[in-house]
């Protein structure tokens, strides 16, 4: 058995943690990278939504929390702090489309398929306004009830 001095645990005991500092330096370097790369990204999109006059949403499938852009909001009528949930969408929708709509969400949900319908929304304050919803696969691609 080959005995080992002190010094020589000692200095291998930090050469373990300077490799580990470094490997940690590079996490967090990679990290503050994806983060700028990402806030970049999102505030692209958001310059090109408010170009475009183009609202964007999400639901919640799980809470039935619905979150969206103020330019979606406003095309519902809406103050930009409202919260909303699926249901109060819902009764945003003219009865006259309200079947058809709900049959493309479920089948889009359970074929996984996009869908693009175009319907009635009656505002709050009484006036009919039409809307085109789109919705790509892709943005239900993190969610398992997709």
């Amino acid at each position: 058995m080959i005995e080992r001095r002190p010094s020589d645990m000692a200095a291998d005991v930090a050469s373990y943690e300077d490799s580990d500092r470094q490997r940690l330096d590079d996490l967090e370097r990679r990290l503050r990278e994806s983060e700028d790369a990402l806030r970049l990204s999102n505030g692209k999109l958001r310059m090109a939504l408010d170009i475009g006059k183009v609202g964007s949403w999400e639901r919640d499938l799980r809470t039935g929390e619905v979150t969206g852009t103020a330019t979606f909001k406003a095309t519902l009528g809406l103050p930009l702090d409202a919260s909303l949930n699926s249901e109060e969408v819902q009764k945003l929708i003219h009865p006259g489309d309200l079947d058809r709509m709900n049959q493309a969400i479920v089948f889009a949900l359970k074929t996984k398929t996009d869908f693009n319908v175009e319907h009635r929304v009656i505002r709050p304050d009484g006036r009919i306004g039409r809307v085109l919803v789109r919705e790509a696969r892709s943005s239900r691609a993190r969610n398992p009830f997709a």
